[in-house]
């Protein structure tokens, strides 16, 4: 059995041509999707039972049926992502395969445990079964909406590894620039007679203090914490969640727990940034404004987390 991470954002999945039939094998979903025989009754279960659910093709799954085949309007599908409308992350597969003499359902999903909602951390829960009854129980009980603090926990990184990026630059622009000044010649001695090295390596010189100013900026800035708001907009619901990063910025969550806020709307305060990172591909760090995950999953940096140097 080969799967990824079950949090696969929406944005992400592979879009794909609807089918359209009669088709020579398999069943077409009301999604267009060609799956085989034995996974449709699942899905139109498991349909029925969380409410609004529509689906889309994975192609995680290895074990195919013995009776599957490829058809003329394309794969015929064994597992497909269950999705919810206004949920930036898909619940988990639903899955049917062939173990022995028997078709097998199964489930995958990363989901915290359901007495445990303010968890940052997921289990990975697999179920199979030859009991359609049990898969359909296993569907209810484990595809859950990825929630805010998981999500935030995950997507850190994204928020991270820039802002640590920039820091490291600088500190390497200020090291270059030294060296450089330091191979020119008598340079020491002049330092010992004290001889006006501006006057008379002016752009290295020039070089060195914007690269020490630059650097004194960013590390500063970096030094307070990274401060940032993660927004995490799911259904009619959006949560705000207010974290500063240690001046280490480690991208593990702290140990107490993180207050969530729960809004309609954004603040104006957010609104203005997130309209910005819109406009941006996903997962491209802007500073001074922060970085979009995926539709509606943000990382906000607070007003004062502006790195660049004007």
């Amino acid at each position: 059995m080969m799967y990824s991470s079950i949090h696969k954002s929406v944005e992400d999945i592979s879009s794909w041509e609807p089918v359209e039939g009669p088709v020579d094998t398999g069943m077409i979903s009301e999604e267009g999707i060609l799956v085989h025989k034995d996974l449709y009754p699942y899905m139109e279960a498991v349909r029925v039972k969380i409410r609004g659910c529509t689906f889309a093709p994975s192609a995680m799954h290895r074990h195919p049926l013995p009776d599957n085949k490829y058809s003329r309007q394309g794969a015929v599908h064994t597992a497909v992502y269950v999705l919810l409308p206004d949920q930036p992350y898909a619940l988990g597969i639903i899955a049917a395969y062939y173990r022995g003499d028997k078709t097998k359902y199964m489930l995958v999903s990363d989901s915290v445990p359901a007495n445990e909602a303010r968890s940052i951390y997921v289990g990975r829960h697999l179920r199979t079964t030859t009991l359609m009854n049990t898969a359909i129980k296993n569907a209810m009980k484990y595809l859950r909406p990825v929630p805010p603090l998981v999500a935030m926990r995950e997507n850190l990184s994204a928020v991270v590894d820039p802002m640590s990026a920039k820091v490291s630059v600088a500190r390497r622009a200020v090291d270059s620039a030294r060296y450089a000044l330091s191979r020119k010649d008598a340079f020491w001695d002049m330092i010992a007679s004290g001889t006006d090295i501006a006057s008379i390596f002016p752009e290295e010189y020039s070089a060195l203090c914007s690269g020490m100013s630059t650097k004194a900026r960013i590390t500063g800035t970096a030094d307070q914490g990274v401060g940032f708001t993660f927004v995490y907009a799911a259904g009619v619901r959006v949560s705000l969640i207010h974290h500063v990063l240690d001046q280490y910025m480690s991208s593990s969550m702290p140990k107490e727990p993180l207050d969530v806020e729960l809004v309609r709307t954004l603040p104006d305060s957010l609104m203005g940034k997130a309209a910005m990172l819109e406009m941006v591909g996903a997962k491209t760090f802007t500073d001074g404004v922060g970085v979009r995950v995926t539709k509606g999953v943000y990382y906000i940096l607070d007003d004062d987390m502006r790195l660049t140097v004007d």
